[in-house]
């Protein structure tokens, strides 16, 4: 359960910033 939040929260800081860079590109 632990390993499943900390995946999530990969996900949801990987998704900030490809949104990031999109928007600075």
């Amino acid at each position: 359960m632990e390993n499943q939040a900390k995946s999530s929260s990969t996900i949801l800081r990987d998704l900030a910033l490809f949104v990031g860079i999109a928007c600075l590109g």
